[in-house]
């Protein structure tokens, strides 16, 4: 059945020049899945936030299997409502396939170079009722059927072609958003605690410190601005690793940074950082290892201090699991500073050379980071830690290892 003959086929349920179908569920019908996608991810959480408690070890993929699960619900809900409402959801969707074919027309009609003059002529004057039509909806079907003879006489055809290449236009854009704008990181480790748990799923901001070309680790182009103190961002691992990383800005370019012995206060330009003591608790929210069940290495309850620490205007917390004044202790002192660092008065100190930061993890005595490795270059930097979206930790139900979801955390703003 050719193009056109579909379109007189529409017309009979159109005979009135008139739209038989209700708009609103043509409306719904035109965006579904924009619409269910929240209705979606409401039940979804709902459903986790049900059987976070329940010991559902026995599920392979619990996730997923969620997921599918809401889905298929949903799922169901449509299929009985489109039976029920048979007649009506047939003839919202003959209007939508003449509107959608409307509007490919007209996006084909504006395409008037390769025509000769007189049938540009012709084709304009046919795309105006067209566009009237499909704004007021009245008169669509012989508005189609008039301006589409004129251009098949050029065999111009819709088809597969042209959905194809709208599916392709959309997995472009969001190949771009995700390369060039918005990228996504799993926390693998203790290291952020207790800004950042493990388990967290973040995303990250990946335009402010330069561009970089997807799937590769090439940048290129200017950063809008450089890093300030105080900001969390994603690297890549120095010295050949592949990895990603997570830190903490505590110094910039030009910055004297400094670790003296006996204290575990960080020194930026001479002016020790500012720290607030809040809490002798270890702020994790998984403390046990989920292989054993116990307390997971790092967590020294005896040593546990929560604090806030302020670096040029900027607060955030931090925590420390050993003894007060280990920082710079030879038994203790990390690589980096013991071969890079100038010694002076028992103090450890180091400029920060230029384009380069130095990082450190918020859980300070259990984090590999600038102290160990050096400064981070620019180039190095991918983006800066955004929001949390997603965030899943792991918990003892029955004395049995269980994935659970940490719904309080999901969009909480990294700080």
């Amino acid at each position: 059945m050719t193009t056109l003959q579909k379109k007189q086929k529409l017309t009979t349920s159109t005979e009135k020049e008139t739209l038989a179908s209700s708009k609103y569920l043509r409306f719904f019908l035109d965006n579904v899945w924009l619409l269910l996608l929240p209705v979606f991810v409401g039940l979804y959480l709902f459903l986790v936030w049900l059987t976070n408690d329940v010991d559902l070890g026995w599920v392979p993929f619990l996730r997923v299997t969620q997921a599918l699960l809401v889905f298929a619900v949903l799922y169901g809900i449509f299929f009985i409502v489109s039976k029920v409402w048979k007649d009506a959801f047939q003839k919202a969707k003959e209007d939508l396939e003449l509107l959608y074919h409307a509007r490919f027309l007209a996006r084909q009609a504006r395409s008037l170079s390769a025509w000769p003059e007189q049938k540009q002529h012709q084709i304009r004057a046919a795309l105006l009722p067209l566009k009237q039509a499909i704004k007021s909806q009245v008169g669509l079907a012989s508005a189609v059927t008039h301006l589409e003879t004129l251009l098949n006489e050029n065999n111009k055809k819709t088809g597969l072609t042209d959905y194809f290449g709208s599916l392709f236009f959309a997995l472009f854009i969001a190949i771009l958003l995700r390369g060039f704008l918005i990228g996504n990181f799993v926390i693998p480790s203790g290291s952020m605690i207790p800004t950042l748990q493990v388990g967290d799923h973040i995303f990250v901001n990946q335009l402010i410190y330069g561009l970089g070309i997807p799937f590769t680790k090439i940048k290129f182009g200017m950063h809008v601005r450089e890093p300030k103190p105080g900001e969390i961002i994603v690297f890549g691992e120095l010295h050949g690793g592949d990895r990603d990383l997570i830190k903490r800005v505590v110094a910039i370019p030009n910055d004297t940074i400094t670790f003296c012995k006996g204290t575990d206060v960080v020194q930026i330009n001479g002016s020790p950082l500012l720290q607030t003591s809040e809490t002798n608790i270890c702020m994790s929210l998984d403390k046990k290892n989920a292989e054993t069940n116990e307390l997971s290495d790092w967590y020294i309850e005896e040593h546990c201090r929560f604090l806030t620490e302020e670096n040029r205007g900027t607060q955030y917390h931090i925590q420390k699991t050993q003894a007060p004044g280990t920082l710079a202790d030879d038994e203790h002192l990390p690589t980096f500073v013991a071969s890079h660092f100038s010694m002076e008065s028992d103090c450890y100190s180091y400029k920060i050379p230029a384009d380069h930061v130095f990082v450190m993890g918020d859980n300070r005595d259990n984090s590999h980071d600038s102290r160990y490795f050096g400064p981070v270059p620019y180039e190095k930097i991918k983006g800066k830690a955004m929001n949390i979206w997603w965030s899943s930790g792991v918990q003892f139900v029955k004395g049995k290892a269980q994935p659970y979801a940490r719904l309080e955390r999901i969009l909480k703003t990294i700080q």
